[in-house]
């Protein structure tokens, strides 16, 4: 595991793109090593489309359920599992961490 993690570091730190996507993303608060190579690596349009369109494609935005005359709730659903998983796990692991 330390011996992947170790390869994915040098290989981000080895492509000045993704050394820059990486540096602004870690900048946010409680995100951590995980969570950037997450979002390098499953969600590569991040930075070329706008906040709804990633917020799609992340899996974090609400959808209407309508259907003729229906009008449903807006639910989440769809996008890329392994994005919306780690943007769930982020602020939980930073929040234990933080907990005096």
């Amino acid at each position: 595991m330390e011996r992947l993690e170790g390869e994915m570091e040098a290989l981000i730190a080895g492509t000045p793109e993704l050394a820059a996507r990486k540096a602004l993303i870690a900048s946010v608060p409680g995100a951590g090593p995980q969570l950037v190579a997450a979002l390098i690596a499953y969600l590569p349009e991040l930075g070329t489309l706008d906040n709804k369109r990633i917020a799609a494609l992340a899996g974090v935005a609400p959808f209407n359920r309508d259907s003729g005359g229906y009008s449903g709730q807006k639910r989440v659903w769809g996008g890329r599992g392994r994005v919306r998983s780690s943007l769930y796990m982020a602020p939980l692991w930073w929040r234990l961490a933080t907990i005096p």
